[in-house]
């Protein structure tokens, strides 16, 4: 049978050279249903900005894309909001239906 439930999704996107800290922050907090995507191109405020065929990291963004319950939302939100805060990274969280079954 298949449920559908209201989650919370929070897509963080920070320079790739911290993934490993979030990953970290991510496992000492027990949290699953998370992928890191690379950035291949985006657009500031600055203005756009492509990093195809750069070798070195340091550049880089990745988009961490986490799919939580809202109790496991509500544990690691503060958390992980001053995490972000730290790595100059940028989050956001809002609802999704999750389907399992």
């Amino acid at each position: 049978m298949t449920q559908s439930e209201t989650h919370i999704r929070f897509e963080l996107e920070i320079d790739s050279v911290q993934v490993s800290r979030l990953e970290d922050l991510l496992d000492r907090l027990s949290v699953e249903r998370w992928l890191v995507l690379p950035g291949q191109s985006g657009r500031t405020p600055e203005g756009r900005w492509n990093r195809t065929g750069q070798i070195a990291p340091s550049g880089r963004r990745v988009l961490a894309v986490l799919t939580l319950t809202q109790d496991e939302a509500d544990r690691i939100s503060s958390e992980l909001h001053t995490t972000l805060e730290q790595l100059h990274g940028d989050i956001i969280a809002f609802p999704v239906s999750a389907r399992f079954g």
